[in-house]
């Protein structure tokens, strides 16, 4: 019987080791440790890790002698006491995730260049590119780590992830199945003058200010299961007894190392480093060759009282130290220093400042500088009756970070790309969701929630300029059917009929060209945009069942002026509307259905792209301008279930009816459906 247990337990530890070694390192694309193991992402001070795991072999070996073996003597021949006594199973604690994905959809029509079949049968929920963009590969399809304490101050985690690459493309990849796995050290030691954390390999997860190490905060369907991925079943009635806006952080990614040191006795000073590679300093298409890069990150923050209040401070440094391509050995540097502090000035107000400066060093703009300038206050419902936040922006064309928040307009600084089709960082004059900051743009944000009975009320606006009119481009999103468009063709810009849509993850932009100047209009204005937002939440009783309603929508206008309030007349270049209207029945704690209908509505004037199908009619009459201009209508609607199997599985299931169609611009049209089913395991 012993001779059994020694051979199962044996045989385990060599399929881990096998996969870990087998897979391969460099192709490393998940999140990989804590972050990726636990189903909310969370950045706060530096933790034990071990109080994290929720299970053990512990429990498995407590009547068995046999599982307080050694871990150092498997497989090898000890060279040391030390080597060979290595750490018992019995401290050794796991933790972990099994997700299946399947993604069937099929199309009755099409865009001419989508790169995924119209019959499209997929096995993961994004296609895989390496190590992406802000979370641009979805979540592993398998993850584990292990962790123990050596001692009573230190403590370590091995985490491994792994996924494949069966996207069901229109090439070879969908004839083929790979698999890529990711591998993650992270050690917390605990001393009396010093608390430090180090994490090695790839791919972690880090946050530092908002302008120098962050990403764009989105919001996401919540219908669309894998992109709003953090609710069960059960836990799903949490959207409505919780302050839960449907936002969610793309972390920004890391392969390399980061050092975190806490000195309890220098008043809390805490230092952080970075040293390594992101998915914006260098893509996923381009990891090998084509854009050699590496960043470097330091940071001092610490908490202060300042006349009574208190707050926190921080400086950073950050640098992509970069080449336009491996060859030609041209810089392409981005260099930041920040500051950014927060004070509470009362119980009622909270007060938080970034101020930083980039630099530039390319050969397209030589050397510049540019500044940034956000500043949030906060302000309690005690205070003014509803909570408000209001906050304003102003910056530079020239203050450029691709690994920050700001969303970038800036033509001559590249992301992560040698190419512009495959940069996924480039939005020129967007019209960003509520609570973004885009550059070359300075602007208010205001936001405010309340409760007027059982209703809960989420109404956000933003408003802001350009600071100079430098392009004749505007971009605009397209919310509805945006996780299934983007895989369309992913990654990639200047796609569709028109060659104007671009793809990033689980996000469709398309961008349009103001004729102004081919037109003799004067351009001498600087263009304006309005963004306002409104949720809508309620829960009811129907037969019985708990009833939960969820309605967002969404008004955005761009005009050649700023404007206090949206424009909803032709005088906006591009106006948009988004309906998203979700319904979930509770039919007991662990199984659910739901309903979802999405509707979109996107307007231009004559004074952006007309359409080049609609010259001369039948008849040969010349059609009127106001007969060419951009008229687009999409639609969506859905239907599910969930199930909990146990508290820690669930199954997920969503069907899909999508449309899209321009009335004038006639190529630009879709019609399809699409399956979703998910089955998720945590260990």
């Amino acid at each position: 019987m012993l001779k059994v247990k020694q051979f199962t337990i044996s045989f385990f530890l060599f399929l881990f080791t096998f996969i870990v070694g087998a897979s391969p390192m460099n192709n490393s694309v998940f999140l990989v440790g804590e972050d990726s193991l636990s189903n909310e992402h969370q950045e706060g001070p530096i933790k034990d890790s071990t109080q994290e795991v929720k299970s053990s072999f512990r429990a498995f070996s407590q009547n068995s002698t046999v599982l307080a073996d050694y871990v150092g003597r498997f497989g090898t021949k000890a060279v040391s006491k030390d080597y060979k006594e290595g750490v018992p199973f019995s401290d050794i604690k796991i933790q972990g995730l099994f997700r299946f994905v399947s993604i069937y959809r099929s199309m009755q029509e099409s865009y001419l260049d989508m790169q995924t079949s119209d019959r499209n049968l997929s096995f993961l929920d994004y296609p895989l590119t390496d190590i992406g963009l802000a979370g641009g590969v979805g979540s592993p399809l398998l993850a584990l780590a292990l962790t123990s304490k050596v001692g009573r101050n230190a403590s370590f985690r091995i985490s491994y992830s792994i996924g494949h690459s069966y996207t069901g493309q229109a090439n070879q990849f969908s004839k083929s199945i790979s698999s890529y796995g990711g591998l993650l050290f992270d050690g917390n030691i605990k001393t009396n003058l010093v608390t430090a954390q180090l994490k090695f390999g790839g791919v972690m997860t880090m946050r530092s200010s908002r302008l120098v190490f962050d990403a764009p905060r989105y919001r996401n369907n919540f219908f669309d299961r894998l992109v709003s991925n953090k609710y069960s079943v059960g836990k799903f009635e949490s959207l409505y007894t919780k302050d839960e806006d449907g936002k969610s952080f793309l972390w920004p990614y890391v392969r390399g190392g980061v050092v975190k040191l806490m000195f309890p006795d220098l008043n809390k000073l805490q230092f952080t480093g970075m040293y390594g590679r992101s998915g914006n300093t260098v893509g996923g298409l381009n990891t090998i060759d084509g854009f050699p890069a590496v960043n470097y990150l330091t940071r001092l923050e610490m908490p202060y009282r300042l006349l009574g209040k208190k707050g926190r401070v921080g400086v950073s440094y950050f640098a992509k130290d970069a080449d336009t391509d491996a060859v030609q050995g041209i810089k392409n540097d981005v260099h930041v220093l920040n500051t950014d502090f927060t004070i509470k000035l009362t119980k009622n107000i909270q007060l938080a400042t970034d101020i930083a400066a980039s630099r530039i060093i390319n050969e397209a703009v030589g050397d510049k500088w540019g500044p940034a300038f956000v500043s949030q206050i906060n302000l309690s419902k005690e205070l003014v009756k509803i909570p408000l936040s209001l906050e304003y922006y102003n910056v530079s064309y020239d203050f450029v970070n691709l690994d920050g928040e700001i969303l970038n307009s800036n033509v001559n600084v590249a992301g992560g790309s040698p190419t512009r089709e495959t940069d996924q960082t480039l939005f020129v004059n967007v019209a960003q969701e509520v609570g973004l900051i885009a550059n070359n743009r300075q602007g208010l944000n205001l936001e405010t929630n309340f409760e007027l009975g059982d209703f809960k009320i989420d109404i956000a606006y933003g408003l802001s300029q350009e600071k100079e009119n430098i392009h004749d481009s505007l971009t605009f999103q397209h919310r509805v059917n945006a996780f299934s468009r983007s895989r369309f063709w992913q990654w990639r810009q200047g796609t569709g009929p028109y060659g104007r849509v671009r793809s990033i993850y689980a996000r469709t932009f398309e961008m349009m060209t103001i004729t102004d100047a081919n037109n003799s209009i004067a351009t001498n204005y600087k263009k304006g945009f309005n963004n306002l937002e409104l949720l809508i939440k309620d829960r009811i009783t129907l037969f019985g069942k708990s009833v939960m309603l969820i309605n967002f929508n969404n008004f955005v206008s761009m005009q050649d002026k700023f404007s206090l309030t949206p424009v909803f007349g032709d005088h906006a270049f591009i106006r948009t509307f988004y309906e998203d209207f979700t319904a979930t029945m509770m039919f007991n704690k662990k199984f659910m259905v739901l309903v979802n209908f999405g509707y979109e509505k996107v307007w231009g004037n004559t004074r952006i792209d007309l359409s080049p199908d609609k010259v001369i009619d039948d008849f040969g009459n010349e059609y009127a301008e106001t007969d060419r201009v951009l008229n687009q209508t999409g639609l969506a609607y859905g239907l599910g279930f969930g199930y909990d199997i146990t508290r820690k599985a669930s199954i997920h299931f969503r069907h899909k009816w999508m449309t899209h169609k321009d009335k004038n611009f006639l190529l630009d049209k879709f019609k399809g459906t699409e399956s979703t089913i998910e089955l998720k395991i945590f260990l």
